[in-house]
This record gives structure tokens, sequence and C-alpha cells, in this order.
């Protein structure tokens, strides 16, 4: 899926200055780092594709927290 170029650049913006706060959340839930940035990842992943859903684009960086704490609990549930 392709975002318009405005909604592409605020999630890139969000993104980046999240990055180490969404990392030390998986991490200290999953307690392994290689678990932690797969969570990560996952959770970007799925907010990427769901972003045009999200109806208050303002909430992108409290979405974006939320899907990662899910992301990590199911990563430690899988192991």
């Amino acid at each position: 899926m392709t975002l318009p170029e405005q909604e592409r650049e605020r999630f890139c913006q969000v993104l980046h200055h999240s990055r180490t706060s969404l990392y030390r959340l998986a991490f200290s839930i999953t307690r392994n780092s290689s678990d932690a940035q797969e969570a990560v990842a996952e959770a970007v992943c799925r907010a990427y594709e769901r972003y045009p859903q999200l109806r208050e684009k303002e909430k992108l960086p409290r979405w974006l927290l939320k899907i990662t704490v899910n992301c990590a609990y199911g990563q430690r549930r899988s192991q």
C-alpha cells in the first residue's frame, strides 16, 4: 500500500522520533534484544498498513506504542 506523500512523511517523522521509545518498551516486555527488534518491526509494519484507517492522525505516537505492546506480548507468548 502506498500512502500519499504528506501522510508518509508524517508517519516517518513520528517513527523517527519514537524509535528508541518503541525499542525500550518492547525490550521491557520481551527481555530479549532480538525479540524486541522483531516486535518493533512487526508493529511498524502493522501500523503502516493500517495508518489510513486511523481517524485521529495526531494520536499516531500513542497508537504506535499500543501496537508495539501488543506485538511484544505476542512475541513473548510465542517463546
